[in-house]
């Protein structure tokens, strides 16, 4: 027993107890539930519950890759999920590893120059953005966590290679990866 914040209480009127992790409220001078729990929350002493709303969607991009598709989903919260799905709609890979995918715009390399200069973006977004101002790039497909192997950034043999990760320790350390792999396959103009 407790005093209740709901009214002037002289004397504890508000039972508190806990019931399979919820909190029970119950003022034996009438108060109503909503009454006490506003009183507490003005104190700061009841959480506001979060409003069920459903998060809705803003904008889908999509990117095809090897007969897949990296589908981008972002929300009116600012969360978003990237899927792959095939090309009949059916989502997943399929079995096949993200490091063995190619990487994105490597189909497009062909008949650059073999002294010609490509930089590796951290997703297709980025390489869209180099692209769209006919700077030759690709993307990686595989999130920052995982990296591209040696058989998917052999399109990448021919050319000078820039790196550009994204503005963060997870990019930077993706980058990193990327480099000792082209090392490994040969690839010293980094």
């Amino acid at each position: 027993m407790v005093h209740c914040p709901a009214h002037n209480d002289e004397k504890p009127s508000l039972a508190v107890s806990d019931k399979d992790g919820k909190v029970l409220i119950r003022c034996w001078a009438k108060c109503s539930q909503e009454a006490v729990i506003a009183a507490l929350q003005e104190r700061g002493l009841w959480n506001q519950p979060r409003p069920k709303t459903a998060r809705r969607k803003v904008r889908v991009t999509e990117w095809r890759v090897a007969g897949y598709v990296h589908e981008k989903t972002e929300y009116g919260d600012g969360s978003k999920d990237f899927k792959w799905k095939r090309e009949d709609g059916t989502y997943g890979l399929n079995g096949t590893a993200l490091s063995s995918l190619p990487l994105y715009g490597a189909d497009k390399l062909d008949g650059l120059p073999s002294d010609a200069t490509v930089v590796i973006t951290e997703g297709e977004k980025a390489a869209d953005f180099l692209i769209k101002r006919q700077v030759p790039a690709v993307g990686t497909v595989t999130g920052a966590n995982e990296t591209p192997c040696a058989d998917s950034l052999k399109a990448l043999a021919a050319y000078n290679v820039i790196l550009w990760p994204d503005a963060d320790q997870a990019g930077r350390n993706h980058m990193e990866r990327i480099a000792a792999r082209l090392s490994e396959i040969g690839q010293n103009n980094i």
